[in-house]
């Protein structure tokens, strides 16, 4: 460890659950590894042996046997070494399916997704990479071994209309709301069958010429000589109203043009089935077309969903933190089941470059060999039909969708998503693991420190962060736990919630702008606080109790509740509220009081700052000032944003004496 000269390769992955494999280290100990199978592990080092920046490394680092496991103060020392292990590591590799043979065996859909991964591996590695030249020389190769007919017009029809080809799976398009990538598929093939045939052909090249000037190829990008021809001199059927290519990327002008094929029969139709089904080897193109695009966007999926539970592990997060904070800022990622066929001959390059995440870059740039640029695509709420135009609907692209879901997971998630979100097999290792990669490092004044805060379970994490985190956490933390399923009616309901974590558009947000102001002041720690009770005068229960003292800017109190729940229409409320709170109705009258994340904005009769507003829910009692969480989930229906029920009372958030509202 303290050799400059040391070259090393440390490798972050998932914890597995394989049956267990010991490895003698002839370092004194036995390693008992049940996350990986050797398998893998070599194939891992053949294929870094081969990567560009990784071949020259003289040692991998993989905790599961370089640390004796067994070993409690040797583990223990290690993990406060974690850190140091991986950031003077040369390269921090990610190896999201380093438990390949475990997905292989647990689940039958996975076994065939991974083997259709390492059929099309060299596919799938130039599609993550975003080398659009080496796809289309792929497509080609396909094309070739599966015997389609060599023709241009033929092969131009199939790449760019029918998405199971490069630009299907890397640009986004909007499509009339009818188009089907495989009817369209049918019908080149059926067109083509015919032209071999010489049918007779006719087709308006009016409308083709529509098609063909708003569709084409992509401003900005490298032209098909086949562009500025005209379709009606690639593509002929006799389908003159209801052709599958006009609803690829069409004109909402010629929405009417576009109608419903006339019924009836159809006696060539009739002929070219009857050929198709006797020609069999003319058949196989068309039917293993649309299986190795179902095959590399399952795939694309499958490890796009890799990629988000590895990157949910408490120690995973600290890996790829440390990785953000090293002088490149970049991080080396890879799956095993793309190296099966490194070592055979591909067209294209060999897999001899990694896959690279770069922090520093938000979204605009996949990596520096990419020729795609990740954009977002247009939402299908802002496409608003006019009368008499067609509705359109936005193709999501397998390349999008991967490279979001890894920039969402590893530049996009708060320190309390890193935190709460997170899978531990022990809840303190949340504490050993993020801090030392947060602002909040500091609180780890010693490495006994983690000890001393008696971490058992997720409610004691939840209020150790209420205890140290900044005044802007513990708001966020307590709008978010009003994001929950929990329905047990548990004390105390601002931690013990589990949190259903909500969507960007759902996200409860405190920042301000010129027309929102946040309800708290967030540069006051008196504004949100928790107090540990004495309970040694009031309950018999070992187990600490706790309250939180907030104090916002404005509150609003419903002007029926003790009406509703006096008499009898909220029962569930009653029981709570005399099982937590001990409260007697009817002398201890009940309230509800709503609390906004935003000033002035809670009752309006806007929708859009209906959306933008988030709210907590307390029920309790104002006079003895005792107060729990009403979890949404709770209402039969969502309180209605209504003044006639809701009485709007500001609060003066100076006064450091003013008692705040305290929940239980």
């Amino acid at each position: 460890m303290e050799s400059g000269d040391l070259k090393y390769v440390a490798i972050s992955y998932r914890w597995g659950e394989l049956h267990e494999t010991t490895v003698d280290t002839h370092l004194g100990y036995l390693a008992s590894i049940t996350s990986f199978g050797l398998d893998s592990f070599f194939q891992l080092c053949r294929t870094m042996s081969q990567e560009v920046d990784l071949k020259d490394m003289d040692y991998v680092w993989v905790d599961a046997i370089c640390v004796d496991q067994n070993n409690y103060e040797k583990r223990k020392a290690t993990i406060y070494q974690m850190t140091n292990i991986y950031h003077r590591a040369n390269y921090i590799v990610a190896v999201p399916d380093f438990h390949l043979r475990h997905l292989e065996k647990v689940n039958k859909k996975h076994a065939e997704i991974i083997q259709g991964s390492k059929k099309y591996s060299t596919y799938i590695y130039h599609l993550i990479h975003g080398n659009t030249d080496l796809l289309d020389e792929c497509d080609s190769a396909f094309l070739d071994e599966h015997h389609v007919p060599d023709d241009r017009h033929l092969r131009y029809l199939l790449k760019k209309y029918t998405e199971h080809f490069s630009a299907g799976f890397t640009t986004s398009k909007e499509h009339d709301e009818h188009y089907d990538a495989d009817v369209t598929l049918d019908h080149i093939y059926e067109t083509n069958l015919a032209s071999q045939k010489r049918v007779k052909n006719h087709h308006s090249r009016k409308l083709y010429k529509k098609i063909l000037k708003k569709i084409g190829i992509d401003r900005g990008k490298k032209e098909d000589p086949l562009d500025n021809r005209d379709v009606s001199e690639l593509h002929k059927c006799d389908k003159v109203h209801a052709c599958p290519l006009s609803l690829f990327g069409s004109d909402p002008e010629s929405y009417e043009e576009v109608v419903a094929e006339k019924n009836g029969t159809d006696h060539e139709h009739d002929k070219y089935e009857e050929r198709r089904q006797k020609d069999l080897e003319a058949t196989k193109w068309r039917l293993v077309i649309p299986e190795r695009s179902a095959s590399i966007r399952q795939s694309m999926d499958f490890l796009s969903d890799l990629i988000q539970d590895w990157s949910t592990r408490v120690w995973v997060i600290s890996e790829y933190g440390i990785a953000q904070t090293k002088k490149s800022g970049k991080m080396k990622y890879w799956f095993i089941q793309l190296s099966q066929a490194s070592s055979r001959s591909h067209v294209g390059h060999r897999h001899d470059k990694f896959f690279e995440f770069d922090f520093s870059c938000d979204a605009s740039v996949i990596s520096s060999g990419s020729s795609i640029n990740l954009h977002r695509s247009p939402s299908l709420h802002s496409i608003t039909p006019t009368v008499g135009s067609k509705r359109k609907r936005a193709s999501c692209t397998v390349f999008e969708s991967f490279h979001d879901t890894v920039q969402n997971q590893l530049n996009h998630q708060s320190f309390l998503e890193k935190m709460l979100k997170s899978k531990a097999s022990r809840n303190e290792d949340r504490m050993h693991a993020i801090l030392p990669t947060s602002e909040y490092k500091h609180k780890l004044v010693s490495k006994e420190q983690v000890g001393h805060w008696k971490i058992s379970d997720l409610i004691s994490v939840k209020l150790q962060l209420y205890d140290w985190t900044n005044t802007k956490d513990k708001w966020q933390l307590l709008f978010l736990s009003t994001f929950t399923d929990h329905v047990s009616g548990t004390l105390p309901t601002f931690a013990t919630s589990n949190i259903v974590w909500p969507g960007p558009e759902m996200y409860p947000t405190l920042l301000e702008d010129g027309q929102y102001k946040c309800n708290f002041d967030l540069t006051r720690d008196d504004s949100i606080q928790l107090t540990a009770l004495d309970t040694s005068t009031t309950t018999t229960s070992k187990k600490k109790q706790y309250k939180l003292t907030i104090k916002p800017k404005e509150y609003y109190q419903h002007k029926h509740y003790q009406v509703s729940l006096l008499s009898g229409r909220e029962r569930k409320d009653e029981a709570v509220l005399r099982r937590l709170l001990q409260l007697d109705f009817p002398t201890d009258l009940p309230d509800m009081i709503c609390i906004p994340n935003f000033t002035g904005h809670f009752i309006q009769n806007n929708h859009t700052m209906a959306v933008l507003t988030k709210s907590i829910y307390l029920i309790g009692c104002s006079a003895k000032n005792k107060w729990i969480l009403k979890f949404e989930c709770d209402f039969q229906q969502p309180p209605v944003a209504n003044l006639q029920n809701w009485e709007r009372h500001a609060c003066d958030v100076t006064n450091t004496l003013a008692a705040g509202v305290d929940i239980y």
